[in-house]
């Protein structure tokens, strides 16, 4: 049996990894594919897939990858966006026999676009970084950048030459965002310039009996109120990758100072709007994101 397309490591399962699987002693008639997640224990029952006139199997194995993939959490340590996987490949023949390999290979929750010379998979030492790491004169950021271990996702330091220095232009009064990029890792923006918006509006009224003129004859029974966040920024061209990567993230969440934990320091949002326009005189886009911020109260009558 011959596998192609699993020659490496550090797979972004973000892609669609196509398999190819051929090459048997006898006419293949089945093959079964169990897929279980190392890291956490967990499994899928075996798929069966059958091959085409030529006697090969084609499939995407991202699908089973993704299905098993925890809920990323940018507090773990270490992070837990990269998994192992054990992969048992079991080809049932018309003969009777059977011929079994098993692969393990790490998976880490990203994806690339195609461009140039990449591919879909990472390297033992890559950095998670998306562009260069960007850090912002006077302001401590709470993470280190990550990047890839051999079995594990680590901090690390960037060189100098991997560091992009920015300076506030709006003074101190700033909000810290973190993302999970698409390579796997968590990085920061700090936008300088910020809103918060409130709006309210009633839900269903309800009519009341009443014996006078003066008593009222109308009730709310509640109100949905949304509270949103627009943060403004203008970015340099060589930047911009990190702004439409946070755009495009599934976890984005915005630092609490005022937090006594790792729950409370940290906001979840959730993309309202985006819009980027490129100032071509002075090489910058103008960034202005909406999110939307959990509400946790209920005051419904």
């Amino acid at each position: 049996m011959t596998i192609n397309g699993l020659e490496n490591n550090y797979y972004l399962s973000g892609n669609d990894i196509w398999l190819q699987v051929f090459s048997f002693a006898s006419p293949a008639i089945r093959l079964e594919l169990e897929c279980t997640n190392v890291s956490t224990g967990k499994s899928l029952q075996a798929l069966k897939l059958y091959p085409n006139p030529q006697q090969i199997f084609r499939f995407n194995v991202s699908l089973p990858i993704r299905a098993l993939q925890p809920e990323p959490d940018h507090s773990s340590v270490p992070l837990n966006t990269m998994q192992l996987y054990r992969l048992k490949f079991t080809v049932f023949m018309e003969n009777g026999s059977t011929d079994i390999i098993e692969l393990e290979r790490y998976f880490i929750r990203g994806g690339k676009n195609k461009s140039g010379a990449e591919e879909w998979y990472l390297i033992s030492s890559s950095p998670l970084v998306v562009g260069k790491w960007t850090e912002w004169q006077g302001v401590s950021l709470p993470n280190h950048a990550n990047r890839i271990s051999g079995t594990q996702i680590i901090d690390y330091t960037p060189s100098a030459a991997d560091i992009h220095k920015m300076i506030l232009q709006g003074g101190c009064d700033y909000k810290i965002i973190k993302f999970l990029n698409s390579l796997g890792g968590y990085q920061f923006w700090v936008f300088e310039s910020w809103e918060i918006k409130k709006k309210a509006k009633p839900k269903k009224s309800i009519g009341r009996y009443t014996t006078r003129l003066r008593q009222n004859r109308s009730k709310t029974i509640g109100l949905t109120s949304d509270v949103s966040l627009t943060l403004k920024t203008k970015t340099p061209i060589d930047c911009q990758a990190i702004i439409n990567d946070m755009i495009d993230s599934p976890d984005v969440l915005m630092y609490d100072p005022a937090g006594d934990d790792i729950d409370s320091r940290w906001h979840r949002l959730e993309l309202d709007s985006n819009d980027a326009v490129l100032n071509n005189a002075d090489r910058v886009y103008l960034n202005e994101i909406s999110f939307n911020m959990p509400n946790y109260i209920n005051r419904d009558l």
